[in-house]
């Protein structure tokens, strides 16, 4: 049954990806008064992909990736280093033969980074470009936005009340640079 079912897919093109990371973890509702968010730190990704094509210059991109994503604090020595499986489903559209230009939401799962502070899901766009070296190799540069919350803050008026000021909400920003290889 297995061998069955491979072998029926085993006509989808398959591609590997790999490269690094700058993520920052940033904030967002943050009362005036108090300022928060980490610092960039540089990270790793490795992935696979699929490009059906739609149409001449039209094709869709879903990928399976391993993200680590990390944030430093700007003032001690502290490191959040968070693990996801993520599902980018971008749209690509290729004007020269060399270049495309890839769009679409993302879904991750957080799978390293057990606690209640984070929530277990990022979801966001990404956008970015891809210069296609040969019909095999590419460059992959994206910038994904994370548009739900990984987290929130709790702010107070008063360090010692109870009541709470203020939530902010904490989010992902990442920059990814890959070298990509297709096998057609």
């Amino acid at each position: 049954m297995l061998f069955v079912v491979f072998s029926n897919h085993a006509q989808i093109p398959l591609g590997f990806k790999a490269g690094i990371n700058s993520n920052k973890i940033a904030s967002r509702n943050v009362p005036f008064d108090y300022s928060y968010s980490l610092k960039s730190a540089i990270s790793f990704h490795v992935g696979v992909f699929t490009k059906l094509k739609l149409s001449n210059k039209l094709n869709f991109i879903p990928e399976l990736q391993f993200i680590q994503k990390s944030g430093k604090s700007h003032n001690s020595d502290f490191t959040t280093k968070l693990s996801y499986l993520k599902l980018p489903l971008l749209i690509s559209y290729q004007p020269l033969a060399w270049l495309s230009i890839e769009a679409g939401p993302s879904i991750g799962f957080n799978v390293g980074h057990n606690t209640n502070l984070l929530t277990s899901t990022d979801a966001g766009g990404i956008g970015g470009f891809r210069f296609n070296l040969t019909s095999k190799w590419s460059i992959i540069t994206h910038y994904y936005y994370g548009m739900s919350p990984i987290g929130k803050i709790h702010f107070t008026s008063d360090p010692s009340s109870p009541i709470v000021y203020e939530d902010a909400k904490i989010y992902n920003q990442t920059i990814q640079f890959s070298l990509a290889y297709y096998l057609k």
